[in-house]
């Protein structure tokens, strides 16, 4: 028997004798068979080969011939009709690589050895179409290839159209050996079992190359600001392009990483940078994404941010973002500033009036408010600044709030109280530049815009011994402080006041006054609002009466329509000089004022009237009867 390969291709095999004339029988078995059978021979006496079908892949036969009943030796081969079977070892269809670089292994469980792969490409993904042969790699001599110790290897396909969907199929070829040649010629043709792909044949590699890297960029809206509280959020958006061919428009983002310096203050030495804040990784890539990591820091300080980006094909963004000067950044600062105290008081512009208020009190509802202590104690060695003060009437700081910048430790502000008077308390703090609000301080005044009301001022009429009164009453909305009584612009009285009313009078001596004596009082409250009043009494010397003459009612002084002193009449004319100033001016018939009582009252009939008197006329009426009548003023 001419000596069968290990391994023999397809599903038959033709065996070979040595070519000696005469009537050959071939038989074959299964190897480990006991029984042999017999092939279907021509009955040809120079037959020397016989073909075998229907052969089982992977199981091994054994042959012989018989001749002039002698048997031959045994020759044996086994089938093997499948072509080896390729894996591909790509973790991950998507790549970044051109030339793609694709990995695969192959095995063969019969001939265990592979002698060529050749590499087929489509350009697209699930299209349909002739495959593209790229390339073949010969093995000499064959590598193997068995279950025990599969043959890993790698190919090259270099991306012409760039970026975008690529098809792969790999076919291998073992060292199966042809049974329609003789194993001991040379042989030329094709040997050795590979699938070749069809157009349906489905692609053993589906690869999308991206050469592109991804972008990132952090939302500014969140960003560049202060931060009271040590946890926030910070936004971010990444997208990713490759812009290839058949509409491939990249790998997707599949990561994004949130790094970070700390700072002191802006300018200064990183107390750490580029320390990885979050990651955020998605299961399924996106082109663009929106997307926020929630932050936690244990140190008050300034952070600056950035964000790198990955695709799906491992392309990363470009790290030299991370030494831009502008970093976008967050202030963190959770430590409230403080402030010992405040002091609310009236401008000090009206402690120039002559009745300026009383500690505590205010007349005007501008007042100044002193503040002390002003500061922002650093927590982990950074403290973001005061930056405004803050005034209110109530502690939440709702009911009339004004805010002032920072201008010092020791601060004084006007602030403009609500109108309604009363007691007003103040209440002032910090903030700083987070917005972390000091614990408040306070400071109490009396607000009262409306001055004293003095409802009677009186100066009676000269009493007896030459004394005159002056009485009054002096209320207040609030607190009366002090009052002042004046003579003729000499102060004749000082008194402290307590409480929100007072009735009072004083007893003057006016002996030796004569002429108007004019008086005023003037009331203080202690928001330091100043009232007057005035009046005035006129002192009169004694008053004196002369030159009384009396005349006929037709006549002229002296009579001269009838003898002087005589008259037809009880009606006649009199004429009267008066030194001083009379109220009224009483006439009669008898010394004691009973008879024929009449009074003239002012205003007198004047007829002229000097500095140092005046003279009236007048009518009197006499009792009725002759005779001597006599008049008495």
């Amino acid at each position: 028997m001419i000596p069968e390969p290990r391994v023999t291709m397809g599903s038959w095999n033709r065996v070979y004798s040595e070519k000696v004339f005469g009537l050959k029988t071939f038989i074959f078995r299964e190897a480990q068979s006991a029984a042999w059978d017999t092939a279907a021979g021509t009955g040809d006496p120079n037959q020397y080969f016989s073909d075998f079908f229907g052969l089982q892949h992977g199981h091994t036969y054994e042959f012989r011939v018989i001749f002039n009943s002698e048997l031959s030796d045994i020759v044996s081969s086994t089938q093997d009709w499948k072509p080896p079977v390729i894996t591909s070892l790509l973790p991950d269809p998507f790549v970044n690589e051109n030339p793609i670089v694709i990995r695969y292994s192959a095995v063969d469980s019969v001939s265990g050895s592979v002698k060529r792969v050749v590499l087929y490409y489509r350009n697209g993904h699930n299209v349909s179409g002739n495959w593209i042969e790229h390339h073949s790699r010969q093995f000499s001599p064959p590598v193997t290839a068995t279950l025990a110790a599969p043959f890993a290897d790698t190919l090259q396909f270099r991306a012409s159209l760039g970026d975008g969907a690529y098809e792969f199929f790999v076919a291998a070829q073992d060292t199966a050996w042809s049974p329609i040649h003789r194993p001991d010629s040379s042989f030329t043709g094709e040997e050795g079992n590979i699938a070749i792909p069809t157009a349906d044949s489905v692609a053993l590699i589906q690869v999308f190359l991206d050469t592109h890297s991804p972008r990132s960029v952090l939302n500014m809206a969140g960003l560049n600001r202060f931060s009271n509280q040590a946890a926030f959020s910070v936004s971010f958006s990444a997208s990713d392009s490759a812009q290839g061919h058949d509409n491939f428009f990249g790998s997707g983002v599949r990561r994004v990483k949130l790094y970070g310096n700390r700072l002191l203050r802006f300018g200064g030495a990183p107390t750490f940078r580029d320390s990885l804040f979050g990651a955020k990784g998605y299961l399924t890539p996106f082109l663009k994404v929106s997307d926020a990591f929630a932050v936690a820091v244990a140190q008050d300080g300034i952070y600056q941010f950035y964000t790198l980006a990955a695709d799906t094909a491992g392309n990363l963004e470009d790290p030299a973002k991370a030494n831009r000067p502008d970093l976008p950044f967050i202030i963190v600062d959770t430590a409230p500033p403080e402030v010992d105290s405040a002091r609310v008081s009236q401008p000090q512009k009206s402690q120039n009036l002559s009745h300026p208020p009383e500690s505590g009190w205010t007349s005007a509802p501008q007042v100044q408010v002193q503040v002390g202590g002003i500061r922002d104690v650093p927590k982990d060695g950074f403290a973001s600044g005061v930056e405004k003060l803050l005034l209110a009437e109530s502690a939440d700081f709702s009911a009339n709030p004004a805010s002032f910048n920072f201008a010092g430790a020791e601060t004084l502000v006007t602030y403009t109280l609500t109108p309604q008077a009363g007691k007003k308390t103040v209440f002032v703090t910090v903030v700083d530049s987070a917005q972390n609000g000091a614990i408040p301080v306070q400071d109490t005044i009396w607000y009262d815009p409306v001055a004293p009301s003095i409802a009677q001022f009186t100066v009676y009429p000269k009493v007896s011994s030459g004394k005159t009164k002056l009485s009054w009453q002096v209320t207040d909305n609030f607190a009366l402080d002090s009052l002042f009584v004046w003579q003729q612009g000499n102060l004749l009285k000082s008194v402290k006041i307590d409480g929100a009313a007072t009735t009072d009078s004083l007893i003057l001596d006016l002996s030796g006054v004569l002429g108007w004596v004019p008086f005023r009082i003037g009331a203080r409250d202690k928001a330091g609002n100043f009232v007057t009043a005035e009046d005035s009494v006129k002192i009169l010397e004694r008053v004196e009466l002369r030159d009384l003459q009396l005349r006929d009612r037709e006549g002229k002084f002296p009579i001269e329509s009838a003898r002087p002193g005589f008259t037809n009449s009880s009606t006649v004319k009199g004429r009267l000089t008066v030194a001083g100033f009379a109220r009224k001016i009483e006439l009669s018939e008898s010394p004691d004022f009973t008879v024929s009582l009449q009074t003239l009252s002012r205003p007198f009939q004047v007829e002229k009237a000097t500095d140092s008197d005046t003279t009236i006329v007048f009518t009197f009426q006499f009792s009725e009867g002759q005779g001597t009548k006599t008049l008495y003023a």
